[in-house]
């Protein structure tokens, strides 16, 4: 497992409107704030490591300088997944918002993304909203690759107006996980309600703590994912997520 810090000089350094011989002290903030992300960093580091020794974990760490979404895409090459707290800030307090940084991860971003919830742990219930596109059987197969569905209970959800539809839906990914050993629930949502809302809402009421999605709906979420439905969804949504596109 490698932990990510990145610092990003060039956004805390950008230049900024202001009154004439504010430069000065413009220079003098942006070095303290780049020190105090420095020893955060630090710190983050060192937690890190010290909870991979205690969980009995291999683990290393890599900072990343240069923007967020960026340097993560980048360095996911290596790896198999990454993994985001929701509530990671790369620029601090009023700065970059863990949405824009999700969303930049989802343009062509070659691993699928876990956003985590405040309590780490393994999921015992999942939640899969599944429509029968490209994006979501690919995030079905990545997910169940990945091992991740092992001891969990499984819940297939499938929202559309038309229940043969919705059916259909849930029992294509029950039959791709039942050649995986793994036996769900099917779940389906009949409304032309916004199917975002419905699979947020419904996520919650069953008690899943990880909602795997690829696309989702007439256009997809890989689209509403890079726009503000990002923020909408995450703050709906308790549950951990597993994305791919």
């Amino acid at each position: 497992m490698t932990g990510a810090s990145v610092l990003d000089t060039e956004f805390i350094t950008a230049p900024m409107p202001g009154v004439i011989g504010s430069i000065h002290y413009k220079a003098g903030s942006d070095q303290e704030m780049l020190r105090n992300t420095r020893a955060r960093n630090e710190a983050l580091r060192e937690g890190f490591l010290a909870r991979c020794k205690t969980e009995g974990v291999p683990g290393v760490t890599l900072t990343l300088k240069g923007e967020p979404a960026e340097m993560l895409r980048e360095a996911a090459a290596m790896h198999d997944v990454i993994a985001i707290g929701r509530e990671c800030a790369f620029h601090g307090e009023g700065g970059d918002t863990v949405a824009s940084t999700i969303a930049g991860l989802l343009k062509n971003g070659p691993r699928p993304l876990i956003v985590t919830s405040g309590t780490t742990h393994a999921p015992s219930h999942i939640a899969i909203a599944y429509d029968g596109s490209v994006p979501a059987a690919r995030a079905l197969q990545l997910f169940v690759l990945l091992g991740i569905a092992a001891n969990a209970e499984i819940t297939v959800l499938s929202a559309h107006e038309e229940s043969e539809m919705a059916t259909r839906h849930v029992e294509q990914a029950g039959a791709y996980l039942a050649l995986h050993g793994l036996s769900p629930k099917p779940l389906t949502l009949v409304s032309a309600a916004d199917s975002a809302e419905l699979i947020a809402v419904q996520a919650n009421a069953i008690g899943a703590d990880m909602v795997v999605m690829g696309a989702y709906g007439r256009r997809g979420w890989r689209e509403a994912l890079l726009g503000s439905f990002t923020q909408r969804f995450l703050e709906r949504c308790t549950s951990a997520l597993f994305i791919h596109h």
